[in-house]
């Protein structure tokens, strides 16, 4: 019952951030939402929060198509792009278990980062070319069977 209600109080607390942003906050709050899908996992409800004084990276929920990934020793999930070649990670998370013989699942909720000033100019204009913005997930199950999942997001401007 407790892992139904983390997911609707974290999309309720989104929500509400969302409506005073577009609704109360000064005209220079900007909201760029993003989301991916590949043939096995999707990303939605993630948001970048651009502000005057706080600028957010809001993960999303991660849902898997079909059968959703169990026994799971070690998982590690990223945002990225690619800047003058090299990978710039915004958001990294790493979770591992040891001494479970049944291990985990994986958590939909993918995380939030802030910061009073996280993206200069070059990097939010990589960031908002199509096809730049990634996740991935890596990790090991606890067989020692490895998984990999690449996804590339697209980020866009919301228009109100």
């Amino acid at each position: 019952m407790l892992k139904m209600k983390r997911p609707i109080i974290l999309i309720l607390a989104v929500l509400s951030l969302l409506a005073f942003l577009s609704g109360c906050a000064d005209d220079k709050a900007n909201i760029y939402p993003f989301s991916g899908e590949s043939e096995l996992i999707v990303i939605n409800d993630g948001y970048i929060l651009l502000s005057a004084d706080l600028e957010e990276f809001i993960g999303g929920k991660l849902s898997f198509k079909g059968e959703e990934l169990t026994g799971v020793r070690d998982y590690t999930t990223e945002f990225y792009f690619y800047l003058d070649s090299d990978k710039t990670v915004i958001n990294s998370n790493i979770v591992s278990i040891d001494g479970s013989e049944d291990g985990i699942g994986i958590s939909p909720d993918l995380g939030t980062v802030s910061a009073k000033k996280m993206f200069s100019a070059k990097v939010w204009n990589t960031i908002m070319e199509p096809e730049a913005l990634r996740f991935s997930l890596r990790g090991t199950r606890i067989n020692g069977e490895p998984f990999i999942y690449d996804l590339i997001l697209n980020v866009y401007k919301r228009t109100n």
